[in-house]
């Protein structure tokens, strides 16, 4: 369940990244600003889990989570891969792949925790200067889940809604 938090955080940064125009690196820049993202979680399953494990992971799907954000010049100069790392200081993951480049985004990385659960999340998604789609796919292993893997599916959108507030 920690790594739900995670995948959230992890998603809602990479969502917000980048300034308007191409890197030389070929990864396009979405524009600094105010970004709003929504992230819906689109299927949750949990083989093996207890009744109220499961109903809660049931509620949990479908339902839109918002937030606003702004992204400062500075932030955005440093990209996608960057703001990424970023956003998972601290925690016991490692960026396996990721790529940003022609308006494409996809990657993947695991994460693991002390109580012996891990997480590889894959991501795809397409972006511009001013908008972004992608969908994180997540497969849980946790050993109070009787040696079953989870599995998550998550769209995040966002899309820059106008100047940061002063």
């Amino acid at each position: 369940m920690m790594r739900v938090v995670l995948v959230s955080g992890l998603a809602l940064a990479v969502a917000a990244c980048g300034s308007a125009g191409d890197r030389a690196d070929g990864e396009i820049q979405m524009k600094a600003g105010k970004w709003s993202q929504t992230m819906v979680i689109e299927s949750f399953e949990v083989p093996g889990a207890p009744a109220e494990v499961t109903d809660m992971l049931k509620q949990m799907v479908g339902q839109e989570q918002s937030s606003e954000s702004c992204m400062t010049q500075d932030q955005v100069d440093k990209g996608w891969g960057e703001q990424a790392k970023q956003a998972m200081a601290g925690q016991d993951c490692s960026t396996e792949s990721f790529d940003a480049v022609g308006g494409k985004l996809s990657g993947e990385v695991v994460c693991k925790s002390a109580a012996g659960s891990a997480a590889t999340m894959s991501i795809e998604g397409e972006y511009d200067a001013e908008s972004m789609s992608m969908t994180m796919s997540a497969d849980i292993n946790d050993p109070s889940l009787s040696g079953e893997t989870g599995k998550m599916v998550m769209k995040v959108t966002g899309k820059r809604v106008g100047d940061c507030d002063a």
